[in-house]
């Protein structure tokens, strides 16, 4: 084995968990402050052809079918947004925008002759912060309680006060014995006294640069049984596996993992058994059903496990297996939690090496499907799970990242980071069917359990993240909705009433309705957990 190349591996992922949270390097574009946003009625539902005017300048957009709009290539600054469509109100929207940044901005539409706070349909519009955030809490159903599992890598030089706050590191007195430590910053309003539980809490809530209204208002406020589940995580290692509940928003239970080692991807079978891949390359198996109980852990050896997914109707679990060389597979029997065969993948019709960075399997089928692929190239791979063989390779876009497969096994669904769009496969012509555009850097996916909804986690090209929701009927974008940032995992829960995604660069997990594709509410902050991975129990 090349070990130099193996290093140089180790060394492309450990940036993965970088402070950045990124999968990707940023285009110079994308250093440019903008400003984007989301035109909106009162049910959430967005509104095409909004005109958006950038006042004292020369830039006018219209929002399209999810009632987005964007503005790229802006000089740091403040600017006033005009909004005007026929028979709403006329609104405007003051942003600041800093050097390199991207601001997000949520607008409500009012039909004219309705007065902003009349109630209108599910709820009254909202202004503020404080009473959005109380709205919010009140559209989820009491009688939805879901149990997620959250895989929390860990701090890397966090800020304690959320990846929104703009504090200033103290790198100056870094040294051996002085890791460095977040500061002040007098423009921020916010006090960083870590003495004050209140203070350390609103750091995530209103720090200085708030990601969208629309997620900012979904975080629980500082009540008093908040503050006490937040002062509860903060006591614990940040690299664990948590329990959360849905209801309480808050952990039921944290298992602290060794140190230094992340847990990452996770999986669980319909009969509770919980599957962790963490940095050691270790798959870690945990009984969900009997108080969490350990189960196995299984050594993968010089492999890193990139994925993983359970299939062949819960009887195997997939792995896709990076290395320094070609990738690979591992198939582990779920009965006995012992590892039976490695499956390797080869090279890319073209010739080169790809990554395998996301695998998918159809649930009760017999196959399973890795995306993998480089920086300019990608591949969907198809393996016969009952032979444990490779059956082909499809052309889909640059690095695909996640795979999920329609209940049915017809339909393939990849995510490809640096082409912006998904890639539609159909399993049995073994061909491209449709391709989706996105958001900036689609990483992993979720679909519905009737297969009518596929959910992309985005990465975004500014501070934050945001889920595009597909009609799968028709192929189309229904909805783009904001979520903290660095986003990477999602999950669906198993009635098909939630998703949940897992906010990396924010230390939350959001909550979507999937009925109404809307943002309802995120959990209580994690402090330095960066939340990785979510599945729902």
């Amino acid at each position: 084995m090349n070990k130099l190349r193996y290093i140089s591996i180790a060394a492309s992922l450990f940036l993965l968990f970088s402070l950045s949270g990124c999968f990707y390097s940023v285009p110079a574009e994308f250093e440019q402050s903008s400003i984007g946003g989301l035109c909106q009625d009162s049910t959430m539902k967005g509104i095409e052809g909004v005109q958006v005017t950038v006042i004292g300048t020369d830039k006018t957009a219209y929002t399209d079918s999810t009632g987005t709009f964007f503005f790229s290539e802006l000089e740091p600054g403040s600017y006033t947004l005009n909004i005007v469509m026929q028979g709403y109100q006329q609104q405007q929207k003051n942003v600041t925008v800093q050097k390199g940044q991207s601001r997000t901005v949520v607008v409500e539409m009012y039909p004219i002759g309705v007065q902003p706070g009349q109630n209108t349909s599910m709820g009254p519009p909202t202004t503020s912060l404080d009473n959005m955030q109380n709205q919010t809490v009140s559209m989820i159903d009491p009688s939805i309680v879901h149990t997620m599992y959250v895989a929390n890598a860990g701090p890397i030089n966090q800020n304690p006060y959320g990846q929104n706050y703009e504090g200033g590191y103290d790198a100056i007195n870094q040294g051996a014995n002085s890791p460095g430590d977040w500061t002040g910053n007098a423009t921020s309003g916010v006090d960083t006294s870590r003495a004050a539980m209140e203070n350390q809490y609103m750091g995530y809530l209103k720090g200085a640069d708030p990601i969208s209204e629309a997620y900012a208002n979904s975080l629980p406020p500082p009540t008093p049984e908040n503050l006490r589940a937040f002062g509860m995580y903060i006591g614990k290692k940040k690299n664990n596996l948590m329990s959360v509940n849905s209801t309480t928003r808050s952990a039921i239970s944290i298992i602290e993992w060794t140190p230094n080692v992340m847990p990452l991807w996770l999986d669980i079978s319909d009969n509770g058994m919980l599957y962790i891949a963490d940095s050691a390359n270790n798959i870690t198996v945990i009984n969900t059903s009997a108080n969490n109980q350990l189960v196995s852990t299984l050594a993968m050896g010089e492999y890193m496990v990139m994925d993983i997914t359970i299939g062949n109707s819960g009887s195997r679990l997939f792995c896709a297996l990076g290395s320094a060389g070609e990738p690979a597979v591992g198939v582990v029997d779920t009965t006995t939690n012992s590892y039976i065969k490695t499956i390797p993948l080869g090279r890319m019709q073209d010739g080169s090496i790809g990554q395998p960075w996301g695998i998918g399997a159809h649930r009760n089928g017999q196959r399973a499907y890795v995306a993998v692929g480089h920086d300019t190239g990608g591949e969907l791979v198809c393996i016969d799970t009952l032979n444990n063989s490779v059956q082909y390779h499809v052309t889909v876009g640059q690095k695909p990242f996640g795979v999920v497969v329609s209940p049915d096994g017809r339909l393939a669904y990849v995510a490809n980071s640096n082409s912006a769009n998904v890639s539609i496969v159909d399993t049995a012509t073994k061909q491209v069917v449709s391709t989706i555009s996105v958001d900036y850097s689609p990483v992993r996916l979720a679909i519905t359990p009737d297969g009518k909804k596929v959910f992309v986690v985005n990465k975004g090209a500014g501070v934050g993240g945001s889920v595009s929701v597909i009609d799968t009927t028709t192929n189309s974008l229904l909805s783009k909705l904001p979520v903290g940032k660095d986003p990477t995992g999602i999950a669906i829960s198993r009635d098909g009433k939630m998703a949940y995604v897992a906010n990396t660069g924010a230390d939350t997990i959001t909550m979507i309705d999937v009925a109404r594709n809307a943002v309802v509410a995120s959990t209580i902050p994690f402090p330095q957990g960066r939340p990785f991975d979510v599945v729902v129990k």
